[in-house]
């Protein structure tokens, strides 16, 4: 919008109508280009489509004014298309600038609450990945030492058996009430130690 403004400061001061063709499409390419953001802003910011509409309505106010600005210098009225440059140009342009400063700060707004948001959903990860990761190190921790002592005990008392019996002693009974692997160990030594 800056850039079109300054175009048509040298549009008012150009020498002929013929040079204010080339500043015109110049003029003209910008538009376009503005209109497409316009349009691209209308399909994403939803939030305050009022200020947004606003600030359209404004700039076609303005690119109103500068095309009359144009048709003007075209024509070779350099003294009234600088009284609408000055006075209707001016206002407009300072009416749009307000509505943008609106909608940028609307904008910022809107950002910083989408970054807060961001960061606290970040750290309610970083908390709940904690937690997590603390339980199942606990769980894991405790799984691992139940199971270790449910297979050392049994097979300590494999071992204590062996060496008495290794020391003569076949009077000892081994205590056995489990069904796995380890109770068939033991009940294989106790049936040799009732043999001998």
């Amino acid at each position: 919008i800056g850039r079109i403004q300054q175009l048509i400061k040298e549009v008012v001061l150009t020498a002929t109508p013929e040079d204010v063709v080339p500043l015109e499409k110049q003029i003209s390419v910008i538009n376009a280009s503005i209109h497409s953001d316009f349009a691209f802003l209308t399909a994403g910011f939803n939030e305050d489509p009022h200020s947004l509409a606003s600030a359209l309505i404004l700039y076609k106010k303005l690119e109103s004014i500068n095309l009359k600005i144009i048709k003007l210098m075209k024509a070779g009225e350099a003294n009234e298309a600088w009284d609408w440059s000055e006075d209707k140009g001016t206002k407009s342009l300072s009416r749009l600038r307000k509505a943008m400063s609106i909608l940028v700060g609307f904008s910022n707004d809107q950002a910083k609450e989408f970054i807060a948001s961001a960061e606290q959903q970040s750290q309610q990860a970083t908390s709940t990945i904690i937690i997590s990761t603390i339980l199942i190190l606990s769980t894991g921790i405790f799984l691992a030492f139940t199971i270790t002592r449910s297979i050392i005990a049994p097979l300590k008392s494999a071992l204590v058996f062996s060496n008495n019996i290794s020391h003569g002693d076949l009077t000892q009974t081994v205590e056995n009430q489990r069904n796995d692997e380890i109770s068939q160990l033991l009940n294989s030594m106790q049936n040799m130690s009732n043999r001998i």
